[in-house]
């Protein structure tokens, strides 16, 4: 008889497994810190809530990416580490002060996109309530990084519904009436009609 519990114990561990502990989560909200032209995202815990668990967006290096927005928040996922690259201070709790931020928060509609098969993130903020434009940003998964786009060494702005049609090609992203002066440097873009310097490296 104690062979049969046995034996259903053993049973039941390789049926269901060993349950893993829930995890403790707690949101870390940092300042962004702008250090050559480059902004630091604003850190997570190392997994996302189980209420904001998202489904994966793609498959990249045998580790499960995610990109996703839910109650204000975009987040990129990788491997267990969580980045939190934009959040909207009208859905957060305790309400966070824009004041002085140049990037990590947006208003109303936020446009966002996986390019180059997961390399990249591209998102757009409207830092103005009400704003039809937005100041897109591209999150460099490899280097964990968030670069502005810029147009003659200035920051871009664009037009909300430009965002939302981003796309990307050998050549790299289009934008509007924006391209990628090169595939390596995505963010640095020329305008469609400029003429194109053969020396940029």
């Amino acid at each position: 008889m104690t062979t049969t519990y046995v034996i259903g114990f053993i049973t039941a561990f390789i049926a269901f497994g060993i349950p893993e502990p829930t995890p403790q989560y707690a949101s870390v909200y940092e300042s962004v810190a702008v250090e050559n032209e480059q902004i630091s995202p604003l850190s997570l815990p190392d997994a996302a809530s189980p209420e904001t668990q998202p489904e994966p967006v793609v498959q990249d290096r045998g580790e499960s990416a995610s990109l996703y927005y839910k109650d204000g928040r975009l987040e990129f996922s990788l491997g267990g580490n969580s980045v939190l690259l934009s959040l909207n201070p009208e859905n957060s709790t305790p309400a966070l002060d824009t004041t002085g931020l140049e990037q990590g928060f947006h208003f109303g509609e936020l446009s966002y996109k996986l390019l180059a098969f997961g390399s990249y993130v591209f998102f757009c903020e409207s830092h103005e309530v009400g704003s039809e434009v937005c100041s897109p940003y591209l999150f460099n998964v490899a280097d964990n990084k968030i670069t502005p786009f810029t147009y003659n060494d200035q920051a871009l702005t664009v037009d909300i519904k430009d965002a939302n049609k981003v796309e990307w090609s050998e050549e790299g992203i289009s934008l509007g009436d924006y391209l990628s002066v090169s595939p390596f440097e995505p963010s640095q873009v020329r305008q469609q009609n400029d003429p194109i310097d053969l020396q940029v490296q």
